[in-house]
């Protein structure tokens, strides 16, 4: 065995996706989520040759150290029985193992789902050939046909794409007509294999199998700028918000700029499997946030801004595919100012010019903008169906209510999807959480679903200690209003009082409300806030995964100060 083989022979291996039992009969059950080696293993320093001077081991020899190998075009590692073929994987480093009897189903019904049933080298002619598919063939193993004339295996790898499971160069191949390939099923004492129910072998937390994909629910490519090189199809496995796709919907990564047409939905769902067809010369970077759209798409590209004349920002964007009334957001834009408006992220109303032109109400031309604008969907969290109906009545009368995505929950727990790469918890919400422990797992709650350096906003309020001091009880007057759907007058009161070891501020908000005879209803809401410092709020991100890139005073961008009325978190996702 030639020294340093572990980087003398590079090992190829292939990511099997996860997809559920669906259309095998075995619902409710989650396959793939693994590595799986690409071809039939060899030993180190096989060579396709007669003859067994390149053996690292003899026939039927203990395997040792020595690993097997996945590579093309080399003879596979025959005479070896069921316990050395462990050893030989297990060689092959930390969490490697022989394939089990569940994950090798998850490859047949893997192959099931799309269609491709593998081909292979199954008919014993020279050269090695599909007794079906009798034009498929493979170069010949010359080692085993020198040692035995009458044998003619295919050399792993060399067949066409038909035989690997997915019918593509990215697959798994030689799965049917190579050799009697052994997987990992129970062992009894005499050293030979029978079969047993102990799936769980590759279930997530074991040693080794399945695993789970990364919190950041984000489109995944299978094998990304790997297997696109070979190929303009593959497979994309995702966990995201968007719950169906269609065939013909388009794909565009944030990051690579890649584009990709679905040419097969394999697993739907929330998350599942499509094929995918390349329609750029870039490849989807592993992890990255891809953005899926039918005809109207949601994300647009800005290819320039300028004075439309009167003032106002006029955008060019081209098939833009907007109407009067959108609103729209606008993001990681170009040049040196963004338009003069006191938001963190600008909303202004479209006023649609032509097919691949539109103006931005009430915003006001600064300096003209390099492409990369973006339209951006929108989700909100409300524990309350009477404020979720007040929101989801503003987006209908805006024209947007296609874009905005309005969830009932608790806004520290609830599931969220995304990924998204900007989040905000606004005016003080943050601290309804009532100690660290919560607030941590909330921060990490949110971090979960934020896409890789995505920003968290957040905005508390400064605490004021000579203000905390006066917090003694007393009932305050807020405001009075009139009540447009009633007519009543409505006086609004504050009580507040302080529980500073806590941290905490006990608030009773008092409304009466007084109708034109007089008559005098009150209504009490009590709550806690659990108010926090500076540094300590800088130090909970920190410890949540974030890295603090700012801290505003107020909503001008102010710096912070003592004198601040807001502290303004801006923290980006490590």
């Amino acid at each position: 065995m030639p020294a340093g083989y572990k980087k003398n022979f590079k090992n190829h291996a292939v990511y099997i996706p996860r997809f559920t039992g669906v259309d095998t009969g075995l619902t409710g059950i989650t396959f793939g989520g693994f590595l799986c080696d690409k071809y039939v293993n060899s030993q180190p320093s096989a060579k396709n040759e007669a003859g067994s001077g390149w053996y690292d081991i003899a026939h039927y020899a203990v395997p040792g150290t020595v690993p097997g190998i996945s590579k093309p075009g080399d003879p596979v590692w025959d005479y070896i029985d069921f316990p050395k073929a462990m050893v030989a994987c297990a060689n092959k480093g930390k969490g490697w193992h022989l394939l089990t009897d569940f994950e090798w189903a998850a490859l047949a019904f893997l192959a099931k789902k799309q269609g491709t049933m593998p081909h292979g080298g199954n008919a014993n002619v020279n050269p090695p050939a599909d007794t079906t598919y009798t034009t498929e063939t493979a170069q010949l193993d010359k080692h085993l046909k020198a040692e035995t004339a009458s044998y003619n295996r295919a050399l792993p790898g060399t067949g066409p794409a038909a035989w690997a499971d997915n019918h593509l160069a990215s697959g798994v191949y030689d799965l049917q007509g190579l050799v009697n390939q052994w997987i990992c099923m129970m062992m009894n004492t005499s050293g030979y294999p029978q079969i047993s129910a102990n799936l769980d072998l590759s279930y997530e937390g074991s040693p080794f199998g399945r695993g789970t994909i990364s919190g950041t629910n984000t489109l995944t490519c299978d094998g990304a700028g790997v297997n696109w090189k070979k190929a303009w199809e593959t497979y994309l496995q995702y966990d995201a918000e968007e719950l169906t796709f269609t065939v013909g919907h388009l794909l565009l990564g944030l990051t690579s700029g890649a584009t990709a047409v679905i040419t097969q939905v394999i697993d739907s769902g929330a998350t599942g499997i499509l094929k995918i067809r390349r329609t750029s010369s870039a490849a989807f970077s592993d992890n990255e946030v891809i953005h899926a759209y039918a005809t109207s798409a949601t994300t647009k590209s800005v290819t320039g801004a300028a004075d439309n004349g009167s003032g106002a920002i006029r955008i060019t964007a081209t098939g833009h595919g907007l109407v009067n009334g959108n609103l729209v957001t606008i993001k990681s834009v170009g040049g040196t100012t963004e338009a003069n408006n006191t938001d963190t992220v600008p909303t202004w109303t479209v006023t649609k010019i032509t097919d691949d032109t539109f103006d931005l109400d009430g915003s006001t031309f600064t300096n003209p903008w390099t492409s990369g604008g973006t339209i951006y969907k929108v989700t909100g969290v409300d524990l309350s169906p009477a404020m979720l109906a007040r929101a989801q009545a503003h987006a209908e009368a805006a024209g947007v209510a296609d874009r905005v995505r309005l969830i009932q929950g608790d806004y520290a727990t609830a599931e969220l999807a995304g990924p998204y790469r900007f989040a905000c918890i606004m005016m003080n919400t943050f601290l309804h959480l009532p100690d660290r422990e919560a607030q941590l797992a909330a921060l990490r709650h949110w971090r979960k679903h934020l896409a890789p350096r995505g920003l968290l906003l957040i905005d508390v309020l400064n605490p004021d200690i000579a203000q905390l001091a006066a917090l003694d009880g007393r009932m305050e007057w807020d405001r009075t209003w009139q009540d447009a759907a009633t007519g009543e007058t409505v006086m609004k009161f504050v009580t507040r009082t302080l529980d500073p070891a806590e941290q905490i501020m006990h608030v009773n908000m008092i409304y009466d409300a007084i109708a034109a005879d007089g008559q005098v209803r009150r209504a009490v809401a009590e709550f806690d806030a659990r108010y926090i410092w500076r540094f300590e709020g800088e130090l909970l991100l920190e410890q949540a995964g974030y890295t603090v890139e700012a801290l505003y005073g107020d909503w001008n961008l102010g710096p912070f100060e003592a004198a601040s009325n807001h502290m303004i978190f801006v923290a980006r996702r490590r």
